[in-house]
């Protein structure tokens, strides 16, 4: 079984439903779990326990509107966790001298 995790980084309450129409009419079900993103700037919608293989579960996340180099990142690495969504996030900048 597989799941399919969109990082949706736009808080605008017509995009977030516009993607989860997407995936409901693709996936004909409803996400089993939407939630703010760590950052405050937009939201996690996930599908779990699909019966798709992997390279559906890709087609699926560009159709649906995941972020194209997530997506990406994803299909090029195939011994990291894929999917990973963060609900705190630390980030340390380095400044230039």
């Amino acid at each position: 079984m597989v799941r399919i995790t969109i990082d949706l980084d736009d808080r605008r309450w017509w995009k977030v439903l516009w993607v989860v129409f997407k995936g409901c009419v693709l996936l004909r079900r409803f996400p089993d779990e939407i939630r703010a993103s760590a950052t405050g700037r937009g939201y996690h919608i996930i599908w779990r326990n699909l019966d798709i293989d992997r390279m559906q579960m890709f087609r699926y996340r560009r159709l649906i509107g995941d972020d194209k180099n997530r997506i990406k990142l994803d299909m090029m690495c195939e011994k990291k966790i894929t999917q990973v969504l963060f609900r705190k996030k630390i980030v340390k900048y380095m400044k230039k001298r």
